[in-house]
């Protein structure tokens, strides 16, 4: 009974059928509420229709079953990170699960470049700084990284700091990302950005259309507490 509610759940989900995912998914978890990719799952469909409480519960359930699960704690830092999350937003929490998945992966840098973003997001300004230059290390190509970091050059006082590492960041994501013509400071996202996350509002705005230098710098600003 457990498989048969799984497979249809899976199958739904498979064909865009969000509603009905939803509904088996919980059918499966009834018969084995121990399933950890059916919290996950779940979590993360209830997150797409905007039951940001809703997906926060299911993986805080997975990681009661299994604590070390990096893709349970990288989510849940993602939904409590991200301003669309409302009052559930909280910085410290979204903190402590990015520096858990980090302990338990410690080869993987992205949990690096989000504890980065939460500390720019809570006022830490060297402390970001200090965390997105040991991104670059392993990855000299990183977006947000290269970007961010422009940001704070700015901020320093380094505007043509801010310039150069505002023009590698869109250079880093191909040669689709290229500025349009006679504009030269103009850029636009044409591949993915992060989805979810103390910025993905500022994404999606990157994504949206072209920017110019001030433009994005400016609604970043938008985006910050007062530092």
């Amino acid at each position: 009974a457990f498989w048969d509610s799984y497979g249809r759940a899976r199958e739904s989900a498979g064909h865009g059928r969000a509603a009905e995912a939803i509904a088996a998914y919980r059918q499966a978890l009834e018969k084995n509420p121990r399933h950890e990719d059916s919290h996950y799952a779940l979590g993360n469909l209830l997150a797409e229709a905007g039951d940001r409480a809703g997906a926060i519960s299911e993986l805080t359930a997975l990681l009661t079953i299994e604590p070390r699960s990096v893709r349970a704690h990288g989510a849940l830092g993602d939904l409590l990170a991200d301003p669309a999350s409302g009052t559930l937003q909280d910085l410290a929490a979204a903190k402590r699960h990015y520096e858990a998945a980090g302990r338990i992966n410690g080869e993987e840098t992205g949990w690096v470049v989000r504890l980065a973003e939460v500390a720019l997001a809570s006022g830490d300004r060297p402390g970001a700084e200090h965390l997105l230059r040991k991104v670059l290390i392993p990855h000299p190509r990183s977006f947000q990284a290269l970007y961010l970091l422009g940001y704070l050059a700015v901020k320093n006082g380094n505007a043509a700091e801010g310039a150069r590492l505002f023009d590698a960041a869109f250079a880093a994501l191909g040669p689709q990302a290229s500025p349009a013509p006679g504009e030269g400071d103009v850029r636009k996202a044409d591949k993915a950005l992060p989805r979810r996350g103390v910025f993905t509002g500022h994404w999606e705005f990157l994504s949206s259309r072209a920017v110019r230098r001030d433009e994005a710098w400016a609604d970043l600003d938008r985006r910050l507490r007062p530092i």
